[in-house]
């Protein structure tokens, strides 16, 4: 886990925020791995490309997550690690992103936010 994982996700929770989850990933095995990590708790709906039928970067997982949360994109802001796949993707759908990148790797992207450390999402949100 990264460094105030928790810390961030209890904060988000607290000011009411809901949480979703989208993944490149099987059900089954993206379950196991947030059990083991005491994540599940946290996301109201888990949408996998296994269930939706489209990966990431794919428009349409992202408008299919929406459709399953009943958000909306101006409401919503995707929050990811993969720039290709959680932030390009997230912006051709019409997302806000936050691209986590605790590596700070060079870019030239034109993104919402970019963040080095999980922590400095409390001055976002």
């Amino acid at each position: 886990m990264f460094p105030y994982t928790y810390e961030v996700l209890n904060y988000l929770r607290d000011k009411g925020y809901r949480l979703h989850l989208i993944t490149n990933g099987f059900r089954d095995i993206q379950y196991v791995k947030l059990d083991a990590s005491r994540l599940t708790e946290y996301f109201e709906e888990i949408v996998t490309s296994e269930c939706c039928g489209h990966l990431k970067p794919d428009a349409r997982i992202f408008r299919h997550a929406l459709e399953r949360t009943g958000a909306t994109a101006p409401e919503s802001l995707m929050i990811g690690d993969n720039l290709e796949c959680d932030v390009l993707g997230a912006h051709n759908a019409g997302l806000d992103q936050v691209y986590f990148n605790p590596e700070k790797r060079r870019h030239f992207n034109q993104i919402t936010y970019e963040i080095s450390c999980l922590s400095e999402l409390k001055e976002i949100l």
